[in-house]
């Protein structure tokens, strides 16, 4: 989520099978899960917000710039027999898939002294999926489980310049010239992302505050 594919734009079908994933899909699981008395955990994405206003809260007014944030807004709900958490994440740590388009692998398989410019434009603090997956192992496993859609978020706010160079440091990518890019670009291979700001759920996975995203990507790699 972190990195937006720089393909050519999506067939009609690939449209249909965004909105049919994103939009119907969670909707119809949602009528299944109350159905069948099954509490449901979903997830959405900041990409529901045009990122105009900063930090974005659960009840601010959604105006997605992006048709993937349009088919994640329309597959939105807020249920009493549901949480919908809203995220952005880094990909996986610990793991690279070879087709992945995630920011983590984008870095792990750029070639040797690769040059990067990166926005140095403040404007991040999403979570590790190590993060979120100890976040719903708690909850599944709690008998007070909080409903309707919640945030989830890290501390600090970082660029994406300050971002790429904490990743590429993980991955040992030490040979990579990443320089800060002063004005956005929209052709930008790495794409600005919006804040997330409101209640957290830190307390639940050995947090005693919220912590940064470096402290994140640090536990991940222990």
């Amino acid at each position: 989520m972190v990195a937006k594919d720089s393909s050519p734009r999506p067939s009609i079908r690939d449209a249909q099978t965004s909105f049919y994933v994103n939009s119907f899909f969670p909707k119809h699981l949602l009528r299944t899960s109350v159905k069948r008395g099954i509490f449901l955990f979903a997830f959405s994405t900041d990409a529901v917000f045009s990122g105009r206003k900063r930090p974005c809260k659960e009840q601010d007014y959604r105006m997605p710039t992006t048709a993937y944030g349009l088919t994640k807004m329309l597959g939105e709900f807020s249920s009493k027999s549901s949480l919908l958490l809203r995220f952005s994440m880094v990909a996986a740590l610990n793991s690279s898939l070879p087709n992945d388009k995630n920011l983590s692998s984008r870095i792990i398989t750029l070639p040797r002294g690769a040059e990067i410019s990166v926005s140095s434009e403040p404007n991040w603090n999403g979570v590790t999926v190590n993060a979120l997956v100890n976040l719903i192992t708690q909850l599944s496993l709690s008998d007070e489980r909080p409903t309707g859609v919640r945030h989830f978020f890290s501390s600090s706010t970082l660029s994406k310049f300050e971002l790429v160079k904490l990743l590429s440091q993980h991955y040992s990518r030490h040979d990579l010239q990443i320089f800060p890019q002063n004005k956005r670009s929209q052709n930008s291979e790495l794409t600005t992302e919006h804040q997330l700001d409101h209640d957290t759920f830190w307390g639940l996975i050995g947090h005693n505050n919220v912590p940064s995203i470096k402290d994140l990507i640090m536990r991940a790699n222990g």
